[in-house]
């Protein structure tokens, strides 16, 4: 009897043991509550996206060479300095009459366009053009490389490139920089060769994987190369790496969870910078034929109407495609796998001033201390 109460005991305690739930060891790293990986059972309770709020205009895309259609910024936080990369496009196809510009701030507030002379844009050097490779300049994206012991000569990192018209460069070309301004190509041909591309594409330095990795646009369905660029199914993202920034993996497809149902315009991964093993996407989910302005709205603002064939818009505003919406949604992911969206409201929703963006939001990369992007700044910072 003594032995069988003991085996049932035992057994008793077996089972419970098999059902506790293990607790995930974080150590002393930090944890964002972007997704449920620490929350067992959530009653009463919610996740809640705090949004932006306004501080006022900081850039205003004014000048001839950045035309109507400036957008994809990027923001790196370097030495107490904060650096802007943006395209300039007057308009055309992709690959057609865009460059790269730059603009410096101290404190993420007051921004600077410097003269560089670098490049002469509309008969003058009298610029902050950065860059002028043509296709590359589409999506030209910087990231700060991380890795421990990269060249002093590399510092800044950057891949650009289109496929599938006249500007084509076959692919994603890999860029290098030492100050964050004059940039080199580096191997003079593409790099990454599967994938649509025809969007913001944006690399960086992993720590926890130990790898560079490439985020870039793909379409679920069709096909896209530059013999034939017949793209159907939802606008979505690919994930490559590489160790050497030169040698890549083929891109393998994130999965959604839940499924995918929008298209997402981009991705704009990036690690968290106070928490780099998760990675925070700010994507765009793109809304076609759905227009964030009526008429009415868009002529109180004194820009074209939404439902024109290309919206003329002031110039603060970014590149706008017709009829269209743009939120953004917040997207986490704690390796490969896959990613879930913790929020599906949009960050801002869909703009904090509307004229900037009667059609779309888009979100910037580059999460740093003083906002999400050069115009904003979390009303709670996580």
């Amino acid at each position: 009897m003594k032995i069988t109460s003991l085996l049932c005991a035992l057994g008793l305690a077996s089972s419970l043991l098999a059902s506790t739930p293990t607790v995930p060891d974080i150590g002393s790293r930090r944890e964002l509550f972007v997704d449920r990986f620490l929350v067992e059972t959530m009653k009463g309770v919610n996740l809640q996206l705090h949004h932006p709020h306004d501080e006022g205009e900081v850039l205003r895309f004014d000048q001839p060479w950045e035309g109507q259609f400036a957008g994809y910024c990027t923001v790196i936080h370097e030495g107490g300095k904060y650096h802007l990369y943006y395209r300039g496009k007057e308009g055309g196809a992709d690959g057609s009459r865009e460059v790269t510009c730059y603009a410096t701030s101290d404190d993420g507030q007051k921004w600077v366009k410097p003269k560089l002379g670098l490049h002469e844009v509309g008969g003058s050097r009298d610029n902050n053009v950065i860059l002028t490779d043509r296709g590359i300049t589409h999506n030209f994206s910087p990231f700060l490389d991380t890795r421990p012991g990269v060249p002093a000569a590399e510092r800044f990192k950057a891949l650009g490139g289109i496929i599938g018209n006249n500007a084509s460069t076959g692919g994603l070309h890999a860029y290098a920089s030492e100050d964050g301004i004059h940039w080199k190509n580096l191997y003079n041909r593409p790099v990454v060769t599967k994938g649509a591309f025809d969007s913001q594409n944006v690399a960086f330095w992993s720590p926890l994987e130990n790898c560079y990795v490439c985020v870039m646009r793909i379409f679920t369905k069709g096909t896209v190369s530059d013999k034939e660029w017949r793209p159907t199914g939802l606008r979505s993202m690919s994930r490559s790496t590489s160790q050497d920034f030169v040698n890549w993996s083929d891109p393998v497809p994130m999965k959604f969870l839940p499924a995918q149902e929008h298209h997402l315009y981009t991705s704009q991964t990036h690690p968290y910078f106070r928490a780099p093993h998760l990675y925070v996407a700010t994507a765009a989910r793109f809304l076609p034929k759905k227009a964030a302005l009526t008429d009415e709205e868009a002529a109180g603002l004194k820009v074209e109407p939404p439902t024109t064939s290309r919206p003329k818009t002031s110039p603060t505003a970014c590149c706008l495609p017709p009829a269209t919406v743009r939120p953004t949604t917040r997207l986490s992911a704690r390796d490969s796998s896959g990613r879930a969206p913790a929020f599906l409201s949009g960050s801002p929703a869909p703009a904090i001033q509307p004229e900037r963006c009667p059609d779309r939001t888009g979100g910037d990369v580059g999460v740093c201390q003083s906002g999400l992007c050069p115009a904003y700044r979390p009303s709670a910072p996580l």
